[in-house]
């Protein structure tokens, strides 16, 4: 009865939440995809309770529903990640007869089994909890297997390809940051393994799935649809400088570039007079492309030059400098009045947790087992 209860209030929870996404503003492609996927585990939730309770044959539909929903989830999640990336989804027939290939083989296996005799199709509803489990299905089952970690793994590659982009063109990346996907993606994956292998193992572990199907559902979508909803989209102008960073650099520039000493010391003096004397990395909203134009050079090669020259990406570069300025405001006594926060915000850092992580990358200590160190007095 446990089991029940725990089902229907995952069920209420994800139509909840597909109802929320179908209404919160703004009203974005990505969003109405994830809530059409929200109804997968749904009608997973109502299959299983069929089959456990051997009402799955008199119930086809559901049955055939909810294994092509299964199919069809995987390339779902890769357009949602593609849209609030926004990498754009180019139209190419081939390429979306690709992406939904085994969808596909579903819908003409499920053709062709609707058509089989009544007897046929019950004795296959039946044979699903015992150990006779259908070889048809079992096919259908790693499919949907090979397929989510497919998925999985490529969004979760993009995602970090996404990161290291951004840290080469701003020096705060919270605010457009993908690492939420990264957790999202890795969440997916073992709770997928949890939810897939058991059954495949045993055909007959219905209650597994019974408890990890709703768990897992709730747990999942809760924290997708909380980050897709409260991350904000990329404005215009972040689109335009990623974009422009992305430029590749020719061999014979990028050669040129990197052996010239002459342009590594002029551009070496340069940043110091912007970065060290104007001290325009306290600014929070600092970017490669603002940097480029104060120190008259071109986005690309000041981005090939900080990552040659300093082996650094640009979020990492400019953090070196607020940890510096941080450093000598948790030494200045007269500094010492104020919090740790206070020498965040004044360092250019827009959150605790930003500074903490860059303090703690850059000097292996946290800011307060660094002012224990080089302040004892201070507690």
């Amino acid at each position: 009865m446990s089991l029940i209860v725990l089902t229907i209030i995952a069920i209420a929870n994800l139509l909840i939440l597909f109802f929320l996404l179908l209404v919160v503003k703004p009203r974005t492609a990505a969003n109405r995809l994830l809530a059409i996927i929200l109804l997968d585990p749904v009608l997973a939730m109502l299959l299983i309770l069929a089959i456990y309770y051997k009402k799955a044959d008199g119930y086809p539909a559901l049955f055939y529903v909810s294994y092509l929903y299964d199919l069809l989830w995987a390339p779902l999640l890769y357009y949602i990640f593609r849209l609030i990336l926004h990498k754009g989804i180019r139209f190419s027939f081939q390429r979306h007869i690709l992406h939904f290939s085994f969808f596909i083989a579903g819908c003409l296996y499920f053709s062709i089994f609707a058509l089989q005799p009544e007897a046929y199709r019950q004795e296959v509803f039946a044979a699903t909890i015992s150990d006779n489990y259908p070889w048809q299905l079992s096919i259908l089952d790693y499919f949907t297997i090979i397929q989510a970690f497919f998925y999985l793994y490529i969004i979760y590659k993009m995602a970090r390809k996404h990161n290291r982009d951004i840290e080469q063109v701003f020096s705060n990346t919270q605010r457009i940051s993908a690492k939420w996907i990264e957790r999202n993606i890795v969440l997916a994956f073992f709770l997928c393994a949890a939810i897939y292998f058991p059954t495949m193992i045993n055909a007959k572990s219905m209650t597994l799935y019974l408890i990890f199907v709703p768990v897992c559902s709730m747990i999942l979508y809760c924290y997708l649809v909380y980050h897709a909803i409260s991350s904000p989209a990329f404005g215009q102008e972040t689109l335009e400088i990623i974009k422009n960073s992305e430029v590749v650099i020719e061999k014979k520039e990028k050669k040129q570039l990197i052996s010239d000493d002459e342009i590594h010391t002029q551009l070496a003096q340069t940043l110091e007079t912007v970065l060290v004397n104007k001290k325009q990395f306290l600014d929070p909203d600092l970017n490669i492309q603002t940097l480029a134009e104060q120190c008259n050079t071109r986005l690309h090669t000041l981005s090939a030059f900080i990552n040659h020259h300093y082996n650094k990406n640009f979020f990492d570069y400019i953090n070196y400098y607020r940890i510096e300025e941080a450093k000598k405001l948790l030494s200045d006594p007269d500094q010492q009045k104020y919090s740790i926060d206070t020498i965040a915000e004044k360092s250019g850092f827009t959150s605790r947790s930003a500074f903490y992580k860059a303090f703690k990358k850059n000097t292996e200590f946290t800011p307060s087992e660094y002012l224990k160190q080089t302040c004892p007095a201070v507690k």
